[in-house]
């Protein structure tokens, strides 16, 4: 016996059809959530810049590190150097929304950016940020190359807003 070709049909789109359009509508619905988070929390792709070179741009091909489970991409192996060195200091959700569920530890110094290279923060503990010593007060700088250019004209990069330690009496 012979199924007439609209029952035919009907049974074709129960059958194949719509687990497709189902299976669809789950893999648009687990991409969504890979962007944003459950629930709206966020994620390592709500990150769009590293947090040490505060101006690179971020994307997948990043590279990542880890913070008490919560991804974090960085934009190049110094920074990855710098991360190791002392994450703490680079812990900010301006630039790490992904970490809002995490309580964040005080930093260290008041002083956050480079007055050389002012986009790039600096970590008190980090060996490879150079420290200089300006009118008896602490400065940290991002690199060597920094230190170069902060040696040559100090006064030029000594901006209490860049360096809120000058203000201390």
């Amino acid at each position: 016996m012979s199924l007439h070709p609209r029952i035919r049909r009907r049974i074709y789109n129960t059958l194949v059809t719509a687990p497709l359009v189902i299976l669809s509508f789950c893999m648009i619905s687990c991409d969504v959530n890979a962007n944003t988070g459950y629930g709206g929390i966020k994620t390592v792709n709500d990150q769009k810049v590293c947090p040490i070179m505060t101006k690179r741009e971020v994307n997948e091909q990043s590279v990542t590190v880890d913070y008490k489970g919560v991804k974090v991409r960085l934009c190049c192996a110094i920074c990855i150097q710098k991360w190791d060195e002392d994450p703490e200091a680079y812990l900010d959700l301006k630039f790490i929304p992904q970490l809002n569920d995490l309580e964040l530890p005080k930093r260290e110094t008041k002083q956050v950016f480079c007055p050389v290279y002012r986009d790039n923060k600096i970590s008190p503990k980090a060996k490879s940020c150079p420290t200089v010593t300006y009118k008896g007060k602490t400065v940290y700088l991002y690199n060597k190359a920094a230190l170069r250019k902060w040696n040559r004209d100090p006064d030029k990069y000594a901006d209490a807003t860049i360096l809120p330690q000058l203000n201390d009496k």
